[in-house]
């Protein structure tokens, strides 16, 4: 593992740590902090899920409320973000999000839904 991939690693991590900081689990031993790298948007993309790292760019699959075997036909949200927790673009899944996966032969993240 390159140092920049450690590093985003480590960014994506902060972003998991940062959301579970929020609800008062989470702390930091020193020299660390925790902080929030991007959030949801309520009654738009929530509950945060799956997490892939593609080139610089993070994609947080977000859940929506969808039922978790995809019967109520809701929608779930990919978001892709900048390192700085700007978005990119956010993308429509159809089902539950079930997983992101980076796909390294094609430069591209794939999501799945049940």
């Amino acid at each position: 593992m390159s140092v920049q991939q450690f590093a985003r690693l480590i960014a994506v991590f902060s972003s998991l740590l940062a959301a579970l900081a929020a609800f008062g689990q989470v702390t930091a031993s020193a020299p660390y902090t925790v902080s929030t790298f991007a959030a949801g948007v309520s009654g738009v993309y929530f509950q945060p899920d799956s997490i892939a790292l593609l080139n610089s760019d993070i994609f947080i699959g977000y859940g929506n409320g969808a039922a978790k075997d995809g019967s109520d036909g809701n929608s779930s949200t990919i978001v892709e973000y900048k390192m700085n927790g700007d978005v990119v673009k956010t993308y429509s899944l159809v089902g539950h999000n079930d997983g992101l996966r980076r796909e390294s032969t094609h430069q591209a993240v794939v999501g799945f839904a049940k």
